[in-house]
């Protein structure tokens, strides 16, 4: 599964299939589609968090995790895309959300089609 987003005004490939998580779990050694329910339920925390610390914790957990997906899939898509550390330090303009958005959806839509070969 592949898409396309904008980082930086520059078009940006995203590929999702198995090799995503291994890829994932190398970089930061955890489970990718465990780290996306964390931010699932951080999001919904940022939604009732009764205080501003609590609310900005939640947020930064969902955009850490996000980042770091998306960026799973852009090495995936592209080999030549550097060290997370390297990756992160160089976005200076991205819709995070729309981005994440497309991320998590080739994400779902990769694991049906596993799914399917099983």
């Amino acid at each position: 599964m592949f898409a396309t987003i904008t980082i930086n005004g520059k078009p940006v490939n995203l590929k999702a299939s198995l090799y995503s998580n291994m890829i994932y779990k190398s970089a930061f050694g955890r489970n990718m589609l465990t780290d996306m329910v964390k931010a699932e339920t951080a999001a919904n925390l940022c939604n009732n968090a009764e205080s501003d610390i609590d609310r900005i914790d939640a947020a930064q957990e969902v955009k850490d995790i996000g980042y770091q997906v998306i960026w799973a899939l852009a090495k995936e898509a592209d080999d030549s895309i550097p060290a997370f550390p390297a990756w992160i330090r160089g976005i200076e303009d991205i819709d995070f959300s729309a981005a994440y958005g497309i991320a998590a959806k080739l994400i779902v839509d990769a694991q049906k089609l596993d799914r399917k070969n099983v």
